[in-house]
């Protein structure tokens, strides 16, 4: 069976900013943030650092100001399936990351690991409502699209925005995927 190609519109932008290692402050993105948010409730962060604009926030490290300090699979897990609005996925891209701004937090669990990875990509479909945006960051675009089959559906979250924040010189680009989940067919 051949894969299936939509012709769909995509946004694509690249603007400059200098970097930040917290994300949210970098004025692009939040503005593009509260964008998507409008007045829709709740999103969640896993990995909410400092600044998150999201209503529910954790992070591993205790020194941060959220409302929870949790590994962010187990944060996730505290949210019931399609009961959120928006996920703003934005973990340590590497592990000097971890050790730099996370103070080693979050060392033992490999949140930069494949493994990891593909396990926060299944909570985050998990717990998106149909037409709920997953909003990541990273040195990609890849996102956190996963498919995988419901009861009776087949959902998955289609790319519609793509961010590129050029930091200048010999500093890696942050790209930030905007997906919205879609319910594609009915089985």
């Amino acid at each position: 069976m051949s894969p299936r190609y939509n012709k769909k519109i995509m946004t694509v932008e690249r603007v400059f900013h200098i970097a930040n290692r917290w994300t949210f402050t970098i004025k692009p993105i939040y503005k593009l943030i509260i964008d998507y948010m409008g007045d829709s409730y709740p999103w969640i962060d896993p990995f909410a650092g400092h600044n998150s604009p999201a209503h529910i926030t954790n992070d591993i490290n205790p020194e941060t100001k959220t409302d929870y300090h949790l590994d962010a699979i187990d944060f996730m897990k505290l949210f019931a399936d399609e009961s959120i609005a928006g996920v703003l996925y934005d973990p340590p891209y590497s592990l000097r990351q971890i050790k730099d701004s996370y103070n080693g937090h979050g060392l033992e669990t490999n949140p930069c690991s494949t493994k990891y990875k593909q396990q926060m990509k299944q909570q985050i479909n998990r717990v998106l409502m149909t037409n709920g945006y997953a909003i990541s960051f990273g040195w990609n675009s890849n996102g956190c699209s996963i498919y995988r089959q419901r009861a009776n559906y087949h959902a998955q979250l289609e790319k519609i925005h793509v961010l590129l924040i050029a930091h200048g010189m010999d500093k890696n680009d942050t790209i930030m995927t905007v997906e919205r989940k879609v319910q594609e067919t009915l089985v």
